[in-house]
């Protein structure tokens, strides 16, 4: 008896020490996780650059070395010091770790502060060769970049910014100044057309007027702006012809493009008829009393209109002008849950609608909006039926690619955002009536 308890404690014991083990995590298999080291500017670091595996819960040491005439800034990357050039970082979980150098010649020194002068970290920039920073915990960034000159914007739209964007070349070092007052949201109204040619009905062959992107493109010169803006609107829109807002840097930065368009595309109702009445035509309708008609029966227009705000009057008016040159409209006034399961949900080929009176909301006034192209003029940004059946012509999707990257000057930008807003406007699949401010 006595031997058995023995063997049992014996037994008992060694069960401790293996469950032991087991908790200590002395028999779980090694996790290897990676630490990605890289630099900005000149300078190195130790470890080298690139990726290296070590087991999970190892602490690392790094240190960074500034090549001459430059010196050690920040890291990047959860380390236990960003501002001392030698630091730990825990490898709990894949880690990517930037150390940050600085050239008094050769960066560029962004600083962000509130009124009281304190720095503001955490903010995001845009930039336009393509890259992407935040401050850091003082409220500074270092960009070293290889473009000659660069479009530097906070994307941060809660507060005012000032300036909202700031144009820099190496050795500058833009200040941004945070303002306490909120930056409200801004809507923006404009008319979307289906652009799709319609499926038969019933063997009977049925006319889209805006799949010809000549008629849409002639509706910019139907609608009278200011007409809109000032009576309509009692005020509260300005008129805008793109979706650059007024207010932005953007509209500042190509001011004479958009006031040569803007003279262009000013309002002239008979220039507008005669192109929509010569393409009408092409598609072999005819004018008869005043009426186009197309295979014997009138050409009637399906308009979607909002029927809570004032787009229900904008809608009228709208329908007015084009009764006014030959066109039958059905006006279905609708709330926006109803709308949306037509002009968002339907396929556009089957013709359930023609036009809609539209509105979008944006979080503020976003400095820098050419990138919204891709967003209003391709399929690449919206899952909808209606984004899908866009057919922009290459240059256009091209100049909205384009972007959406980064260019090596501010010329080079200038350039595709020209070619992307005029390439819109002839496209057309939505025309711009006004906006808040």
């Amino acid at each position: 008896m006595g031997l058995t308890k023995r063997a049992a404690s014996v037994l008992i014991l060694i069960l401790l020490l293996m469950l032991s083990g087991c908790q200590d995590g002395t028999n779980a298999p090694a996790v290897q996780v990676e630490l990605k080291l890289a630099t900005s500017g000149q300078g190195m670091v130790t470890p080298e650059v690139g990726i290296h595996e070590y087991l999970s819960g190892t602490v690392v040491t790094l240190s960074a070395v500034p090549a001459p005439g430059w010196e050690f800034s920040y890291w990047i990357g959860e380390v236990e010091d960003s501002f001392a050039p030698e630091t730990k970082v825990l490898l709990d979980g894949d880690k990517s770790v930037t150390a940050v150098f600085y050239h008094e010649e050769q960066s560029i020194l962004i600083n962000v502060a509130d009124q009281w002068g304190s720095g503001i970290g955490g903010v995001p920039f845009y930039l336009s060769d393509g890259s992407s920073l935040n401050t850091n915990d003082r409220g500074f960034a270092v960009l070293n970049t290889a473009a000659s000159s660069i479009l530097i914007a906070p994307k941060a739209s809660d507060f005012f910014y000032q300036p909202q964007a700031a144009v820099a070349e190496k050795g500058d070092s833009p200040a941004f100044l945070v303002s306490p007052v909120p930056n409200p949201p801004v809507t923006f109204v404009e008319l979307s057309f289906n652009p799709a040619v319609f499926s038969t009905e019933n063997g009977t062959a049925r006319l889209n007027p805006f799949s010809v992107p000549k008629i849409r493109e002639a509706m910019n010169r139907l609608v009278n702006r200011s007409y809109i803006a000032d009576s309509i609107y009692a005020g509260t829109l300005v008129p805008c012809l793109t979706y650059i807002h007024p207010k932005s840097f953007d509209y500042e930065f190509i001011s004479d493009v958009l006031e040569e368009l803007e003279q262009m595309y000013s309002w002239d109702k008979e220039a507008a008829q005669a192109v929509i009445a010569e393409e009408m035509v092409k598609l072999g309708a005819e004018l008869i009393d005043n009426q186009w008609c197309y295979h014997g029966e009138a050409v009637e227009l399906v308009f979607l209109i909002r029927s809570e705000d004032e787009r229900r009057i904008l809608g009228d008016y709208i329908a007015d002008e084009l009764e006014s040159i030959g066109f039958q409209v059905e006006r279905v006034y609708l709330t926006e849950s109803e709308a949306s399961s037509i002009w968002l949900d339907s396929d556009p080929s089957d013709g359930l609608w023609h036009l809609y009176t539209n509105a979008w909301a944006r979080n503020g006034v976003q400095p820098l909006q050419g990138h919204l192209l891709a967003h209003y003029y391709t399929a690449d940004r919206m899952p909808f039926l209606l984004w899908q059946d866009y057919n922009p012509e290459p240059d256009l999707l091209d100049a909205a690619g384009r972007l959406n990257t980064g260019f090596d000057s501010l010329s080079e930008r200038k350039a595709v955002l020209k070619s992307g807003l005029e390439l819109a406007l002839q496209d057309s699949v939505r025309i711009w009536l006004g906006c808040t401010e």
